[in-house]
């Protein structure tokens, strides 16, 4: 178990139409980072088996034997060891009763989640400045409270409830402060391995030049390259993800295949506002492992009776507006809103609401990690309430206090008026 629980290959092999087989830039996933970025066996064995000469009467240690973080096995066992968590606490039972439910919250979202959790929108000034507080020296209780203050802070509720749990323990147990600092350090390190990682694969898997430069292939030549061509996601991020992007320009790099996609009858696909501005991303199918399917209640990759359906896209205000309509020629897949995202707006939105976004988060790690550190996804409280049962609260949108008054579950909202005309849909031939 570690702190960044993703996957190599959650991309489904989904049936392309012909219009998007035009533009579409094959990306490669980064190869097999989930076993690069953890740094040890696969297997969660460790750099020495337990079973090799070494006493059996000592047990499995899971700092020693196995994968798991020293600041996390450390947090659980000064927090969650029951005798020592209440004489430190020194809590009533209704009282510990809700700082243990804070706790476990926190610590779950720390465990199962990815790492980018904590830094929505990819700004990690939040985690920073809770351990600049608590790593002082004197500790000064009242540069904690400055700093639970903080809006980036105080909007990540799970953070801030857990460092509210522990505050009056904090103020009085060191050993406390130490263990939690060195679980927030060891949250951005993970991040920071993780991009080293996809930094790594870059140099290793690109070309380079005479003077030794990575070679990044640009727009126009995704844009002329053959449909099985396949480009790194550092090459898509260059060229299409971080320049500005514009329907002019597209449209002068693909043409007539850019009018085409912008006719709904061709290509299934209506946005009226969010003409293409970038090649959407496909990805090479790559099998994947047993583990890969999520152990919830979500019913994903089912096509209809009648159809492969529709993937709506809508706004999340009090009165949602529908903003764009995919018609599907396969079942639902987690990479949709990335490719709606990725290829039709122009500017980046903080969050990206769906209801199977756990995956999608993890899809965006393994495939695009441009848009995975600077994207929040969240589910929607209509699915969240209804199918979650595994994933961390991370993922819920109430766990957020910029999300508040914003309406998540606008696209169900939307797609429960237009089911008044599906009957008759149904039967025009």
């Amino acid at each position: 178990m570690s702190l960044i629980d993703v996957m190599s290959s959650l991309c489904e092999d989904l049936r392309v139409s012909a219009m998007n087989q035009g533009i579409a830039v094959l990306v490669r996933g980064v190869k097999d980072w989930a076993l690069e970025v953890r740094r040890e066996a696969d297997n969660l064995a460790g750099a020495i088996p337990h079973a090799e000469g070494r006493s059996r009467i000592r047990g499995w240690d899971p700092k020693v034997d196995g994968g798991v973080n020293p600041a996390v096995m450390d947090f659980f066992r000064e927090l969650f060891l029951l005798g020592r968590a209440a004489h430190k606490n020194a809590l009533t039972v209704a009282g510990a009763t809700t700082t243990t439910s804070q706790l476990v919250e926190f610590a779950r979202a720390v465990v199962v989640d990815p790492v980018v959790v904590w830094a929505p929108g990819g700004n990690w000034a939040g985690v920073p400045a809770l351990v600049e507080a608590l790593s002082a020296d004197p500790f000064v209780p009242s540069a904690l409270q400055e700093a639970m203050r903080i809006k980036l802070v105080e909007d990540m509720r799970l953070l801030h409830g857990a460092v509210g749990a522990l505050y009056p323990v904090m103020c009085a147990q060191p050993r406390v402060r130490d263990v939690f600092v060195n679980l927030l350090v060891a949250l951005c390190e993970t991040n920071e391995r993780y991009e080293g990682f996809v930094a790594a694969d870059t140099d290793t898997s690109l070309e380079r030049c005479v003077d030794g430069q990575v070679v990044i292939t640009c727009a126009e030549r995704m844009a002329a390259a053959d449909e099985s061509g396949a480009f790194h996601p550092l090459e898509c991020a260059k060229s299409w993800l971080e320049p500005p992007a514009s329907a002019e320009r597209f449209l002068s790099m693909y043409g007539q295949r850019t009018l085409d996609a912008s006719d709904f009858l061709l290509s299934g696909q209506w946005a009226a506002s969010f003409p293409p501005v970038r090649a959407v991303p496909d990805f090479l199918a790559v099998g994947g492992s047993p583990d890969d399917v999520p152990e919830c209640n979500y019913i994903m990759g089912q096509e209809n009776q009648f159809t492969g359906g529709t993937f709506s896209a809508s706004c999340t205000c009090p009165h949602p507006k529908t903003i764009g309509v995919v018609v599907l020629d396969g079942s639902e897949g987690q990479r949709m809103p990335i490719e709606f995202v990725a290829q039709r707006m122009q500017t980046w939105p903080s969050a990206v609401v769906y209801d199977f976004s756990c995956a999608s988060l993890k899809t965006a790690l393994a495939r695009l990690p441009y848009l995975a550190l600077i994207i929040a996804f969240l589910v929607d409280r209509f699915h969240w309430f209804k199918n979650y049962v595994w994933c961390s609260k991370a993922m819920n949108p109430d766990s957020y206090a910029n999300v508040d008054g914003q309406n998540t579950s606008a696209s169900e909202e939307r797609n429960a008026a237009s089911r008044r005309l599906q009957n008759f849909l149904r039967l025009v031939k």
